[in-house]
């Protein structure tokens, strides 16, 4: 489901006015479009600041070769 902007902006600023942590997490999530447990897995390290910045994301593990 894709939730209209003002109505995901207003999901984050209710996030953040529970707790900090719990609006970055769905302020990331909205941005990124990851998943919970790709974005608790986030280390600072993960951001590359810069001209263009950008969030190395770590991997789903949603799928694939689980078997191997």
């Amino acid at each position: 489901m894709i939730l209209p902007d003002v109505d995901v902006h207003r999901l984050i600023k209710a996030s953040y006015a529970v707790d900090r942590k719990l609006g970055l997490l769905v302020e990331t999530a909205a941005v990124t479009g990851s998943r919970p447990g790709q974005i608790a897995r986030l280390r600072v390290e993960d951001l590359q600041v810069g001209a263009a910045p950008r969030l190395q994301m770590p991997l789903s593990h949603k799928g694939g070769d689980r078997g191997k």
